[in-house]
């Protein structure tokens, strides 16, 4: 029993400590930090499941403390919520068996959670808002560049075309930060779990498989989230509170049926066995040109009612007969 408990202590130890450096990296590394960031969870998810919670929750505890040394407070706190919280109960749902969709929404809601407590620590600590205090931030910088712009000769009436632009997109931003949050959290854990799928197949751990890209389809209720979302945002301009809600709806929804469009698309460049080279470069046009976006984000919601692999697989069935 005492042989066990040193086993459990030394591994906590040892993927404390990498705990520790990966987020202290993900803080000073330029660049090569935000990939980091993302790596951050996997020790302390790791421990979870092989250690369990006690050696877990301490052991991302130690972390955090020692960020605060080498750092500052608010970091280990941020390090503590954003990632020790995360690959705790990403590594809990795991080790539980639950299926990857249970495992998303609740990993999904507490990267939310952990947001929203590290902003009201924020506030709390410093008595700053840092979601005002960065975009504060952004309209500096675009004032200055704007001043800059003016030195180097570009024609006024050009400049307050790009100003204006750039002011109604903060403005949006302002609105429609609850749908921004969302995706980022879904974001985290996406990329958290595939990492962590990766490692832990390694390890000869059997965990639920992510579903294949282009195997992603929506449902109705997306299709009626989209279409509350453009009608109150459209028809209710006057009431900010409805506004707001369908500014984010919207704006949410748009990006999961653009995500859906590309993963029609993905499937279709599997089915005619398009090369990665050249589904790569299809996929840069798709995203970058206006035109062909707004194209894929009308197939991913079409593709709800009408199904267009099930027709694609029928016409490459009906082609081998």
């Amino acid at each position: 029993m005492q042989k066990f408990s040193t086993q459990k202590i030394t591994e906590g130890a040892i993927l404390a400590a990498l705990f520790f450096i990966l987020s202290l990296s993900s803080i000073y590394l330029p660049l090569v930090g935000v990939f980091l960031s993302f790596l951050s969870p996997l020790p302390i998810l790791i421990l979870t499941i092989r250690q369990g919670l006690k050696i877990s929750i301490s052991s991302a505890i130690i972390g955090a403390v020692l960020v605060s040394i080498f750092s500052t407070f608010f970091q280990g706190i941020f390090v503590l919520f954003q990632y020790g919280i995360l690959g705790i109960i990403l590594g809990y749902t795991i080790a539980k068996g639950y299926d990857i969709y249970r495992i998303f929404l609740i990993g999904v809601g507490t990267s939310l959670l952990a947001k929203a407590i590290i902003i009201i620590l924020s506030m709390w600590i410093t008595d700053v808002n840092p979601l005002a205090l960065n975009i504060s931030y952004m309209e500096k910088s675009l004032e200055s560049s704007f001043r800059m712009y003016s030195k180097l000769g570009i024609p006024e009436e050009n400049i307050e075309n790009i100003q204006k632009s750039f002011k109604d997109a903060l403005k949006f931003i302002k609105i429609a930060l609850p749908s921004i949050f969302i995706l980022a959290s879904i974001f985290d854990v996406f990329l958290n779990y595939s990492i962590a799928y990766v490692v832990l197949k390694r390890l000869r751990y059997d965990i639920p498989k992510l579903p294949k890209f282009r195997e992603l389809r929506g449902n109705l209720s997306f299709v009626i989230g989209f279409l509350s979302g453009l009608i109150l945002s459209v028809s209710f301009g006057h009431v900010p509170v409805l506004f707001r809600i369908g500014a984010n709806l919207q704006l949410f929804f748009t990006i999961v049926f653009f995500i859906l469009g590309l993963s029609l698309v993905s499937y279709i460049l599997h089915k005619i066995k398009v090369p990665g080279y050249g589904r790569i470069l299809i996929y840069i046009l798709l995203i970058f040109q206006p035109i062909f976006s707004q194209f894929i984000l009308w197939i991913g919601l079409l593709d709800v009612f009408f199904d267009f692999r099930t027709m694609i697989e029928n016409k490459f069935n009906s082609k081998r007969r």
